[in-house]
């Protein structure tokens, strides 16, 4: 009671300073916790330290933390937090942090605030441990260089989950129910975007307005349902809300991330957020790589996600990744059997940003080749009866012989090199020659030629 009166009389402080009205006023007590909630619409913003679980584990980052980002969520406030010391000195203890990388990056994923400091209190002989500032630069620079598509981003989901804030009063510390954990858990890791449906304790009746229900395609609920008065479930009646375990039925409300052909929903988160005004900005998703070994956060290639057919409201165009290392590049769209959009992430490490416009032509999956028909096959050809064999032919008489031509008479053979007559004239006394004959046989044969006449040498 004392605490409300505090804080109606910061109101009117606030209210009746004129330049101090746009200061934001924030509570330190979260909307699912054992010590109860202030429900004030005044109030901007939660803020606190909050248990994140780096006492039970440093290999994976923990879901626990989502039950108070959403819970945040669901009233409109934004929740601005940092680790309790226990949870730092766990990363000294255990050599790791940047393991805080992570805390970091659900956070911003989630639409939340968080803080580390450059030196802080674990207690012990230690007092002060300093986790590095280098460890955490690059995520920070990173929120800076990408604010605008975080700042005025809200979350985005088709899933509705019913929560009953009674629940999580009964729960011994200031995590929420064990029920409430164990289905945020569920739905992160098979990477279906939820926000919740609240309905309020004994206290503060409240119960979902009719909008509420219905930008939702489905509504869950869990074993918390027994906390509901009738009112609150006379109002849940009229909507077709189904039980948790039946999620499997719905693949359409899940985002789906393979890492190399592996299915990798329960290890990368891929968060969904849009613009809380302006229909034409950028959809956003953040992925976060939730592993660690060694307390560093193993890199990723092949990241496959799929988003369904008329996820978004408004069909994607293109796709851009931002990385903490400073890159950004496009990322091709391409289509699975499903006909879901699908891109191809690479250098992963512990957080990354995809970028999705909804402006311009939307790619369209190519229609596969229509498969010809093979040929009819063609009927054998009758196989051809055999010839008759044909009768051998009759030898034929040999021909008469024919008498021999007789031979001519051959012709007198001329020497073109010897002249038809020798001019004696010219010859002188003592000067040698020959005199040649050629001899023929009876048939006209030449026989040899013979020197019938020769004189000198």
């Amino acid at each position: 009671m004392y605490y409300l009166t505090f804080v109606k009389r910061i109101e009117k402080f606030l209210t009746d300073k004129s330049d101090w009205q746009n200061i934001a006023i924030g509570a330190s007590t979260q909307l699912f916790e054992s010590r109860g909630y202030l429900f004030n619409e005044n109030i901007t913003f939660l803020s606190g330290e909050l248990n994140l679980g780096a006492k039970k584990t440093t290999t994976v980052l923990p879901t626990d933390i989502i039950v108070h980002l959403k819970g945040a969520q669901a009233i409109d406030k934004t929740l601005a937090y940092a680790p309790y010391p226990w949870e730092f000195e766990a990363l000294r203890v255990a050599y790791a942090p940047r393991f805080g990388r992570g805390w970091v990056a659900q956070s911003y994923a989630y639409g939340g605030l968080f803080s580390i400091p450059a030196n802080v209190w674990v207690g012990g002989d230690v007092f002060t441990w300093s986790p590095g500032a280098d460890n955490y630069r690059d995520i920070y620079q990173f929120v800076r260089a990408n604010e605008t598509l975080l700042d005025n981003y809200t979350s985005y989901a088709k899933t509705g989950l019913v929560h009953a804030m009674y629940s999580s009063m009964k729960a011994g510390f200031i995590d929420g129910g064990n029920q409430l954990k164990s289905s945020v858990k569920l739905l992160t890791e098979e990477n279906i975007n939820f926000d919740m449906l609240v309905f309020g304790d004994e206290g503060y009746q409240v119960v979902p307005r009719a909008e509420d229900f219905e930008k939702f395609d489905q509504i869950f609920f869990d074993g918390d349902l027994k906390y509901l008065n009738e009112a609150q479930q006379a109002v849940l009646d009229q909507y077709n809300a189904v039980h948790i375990g039946q999620r499997g039925n719905y693949p359409e409300l899940a985002i789906t991330v393979t890492a190399n052909d592996t299915e990798a929903n329960s290890t990368v988160s891929a968060v969904s957020r849009i613009h809380e005004t302006n229909d034409n900005a950028p959809y956003v998703l953040h992925l976060v790589n939730r592993p660690f070994a060694g307390g560093v956060t193993p890199t990723l290639n092949n990241v496959e996600v799929a988003i369904p057919q008329g996820y978004f409201p408004k069909a994607v165009t293109s796709a851009k990744l931002h990385l903490p290392d400073g890159t950004t590049e496009t990322l091709p769209i391409s289509f699975n059997a499903s006909g879901a959009k699908v891109v191809t992430v690479n250098n992963l490490e512990v957080w990354g940003i995809i970028e999705l416009s909804n402006i311009g032509t939307a790619p369209v999956p190519t229609e596969p080749e229509e498969p010809t028909e093979p040929e009819e096959p063609t009927e054998p050809e009758e196989p051809t009866e055999p010839e008759e064999p044909t009768e051998p032919e009759e030898p034929t008489e040999p021909e008469e012989p024919t008498d021999p031509v007789d031979p001519t008479d051959p012709e007198e053979p001329t020497d073109p090199s010897t002249p038809d007559s020798i001019d004696l004239s010219t010859a002188i006394d003592g000067d040698a020659f020959t005199i040649e004959a050629e001899s023929f046989d009876a048939t006209g044969g030449r026989v040899a030629g013979v020197v019938v006449g020769e004189r000198g040498s």
